[in-house]
C-alpha cells in the first residue's frame, strides 16, 4: 500500500510539471501567459537550477528574462479573422555583470483558419484573439530551448570560475538526444571554463 502511495505522489507531481512561479533568483518581464512560461521553463530547467545552486547572489537574482510579443494584423480578406503574425523578441541577461546571456527573435504567421469547435456566438475580434494565442503557444517550446541556452552560457561566462559545471556540460554533451544548438553551447561554455576560448 505504501508504494502505490509513493507511485500515486509521484505521478501527481509529473502530472502538475514546474510551477509557474518565479523563481526569485530570476527577474521575468514579460507579459500574462507569457510570464509564466518563461517561469515554469526557468523551474523546469536543470540547467538553471544547477546554475543558481552554485552561483551566489545574494539577495539580488541573478538572471534578467524579457519577452516581447507583437500582435500585427494585415488587410482583411473575409473569413473569421484577419490574417497576421505575431514577433517575438526574447533577451536573458546576466545581472551580476550585465552582459548579454542570449538574445533570438522570430516572426511567425497566423494559421488560414482553425480547427475546433468555436460557438456561433463567437464575436469576430474573439476569434482574432483565439487565432493569436493559438500562434504564441507554438512559440513555447523555442521559448524553452532559449532559456536553457542562457543557462549554459551563464555557466561559460563564469570562465574558470565555473569548473564547477564541467560535469553537468559534459553530461549534456555526452548525452545522445541533446540538440545540435544546446550541444554547441555547451561544447563554447567548456572551452571558456577550461580556458581555451
Amino acid at each position: 500500500m505504501k508504494k502505490l502511495w509513493i507511485l500515486l505522489a509521484a505521478a501527481a507531481l509529473i502530472a502538475c510539471g514546474p510551477s509557474d512561479e518565479v523563481d526569485p533568483r530570476s527577474t521575468i518581464h514579460a507579459d500574462g501567459q507569457h510570464r509564466n512560461e518563461i517561469a515554469k521553463a526557468v523551474n523546469g530547467s536543470r540547467l538553471w537550477q544547477t546554475y543558481f545552486d552554485n552561483a551566489s547572489s545574494g539577495s539580488k537574482p541573478l538572471v534578467e528574462f524579457r519577452l516581447t510579443v507583437e500582435r500585427k494584423t494585415f488587410r482583411s480578406t473575409g473569413g473569421d479573422y484577419d490574417p497576421g503574425k505575431i514577433a517575438i523578441d526574447f533577451k536573458a541577461r546576466s545581472t551580476r555583470n550585465n552582459r548579454l546571456l542570449y538574445k533570438n527573435d522570430m516572426e511567425v504567421r497566423l494559421k488560414d483558419f482553425i480547427l475546433g469547435s468555436i460557438d456561433k456566438d463567437t464575436s469576430r475580434e474573439e476569434i482574432q484573439e483565439i487565432a493569436f494565442r493559438a500562434t504564441e503557444k507554438k512559440v513555447y517550446p523555442y521559448l524553452n530551448r532559449w532559456v536553457n541556452i542562457a543557462a549554459i552560457h551563464a555557466m561559460g561566462n563564469e570562465g574558470p570560475g565555473g569548473s564547477r559545471f564541467e560535469t553537468t556540460l559534459s553530461e549534456m554533451l555526452a548525452e545522445k538526444w541533446t540538440s545540435d544548438d544546446l550541444r554547441a553551447a555547451a561544447e563554447e561554455a567548456l572551452q571558456k571554463i577550461q580556458g581555451k576560448g
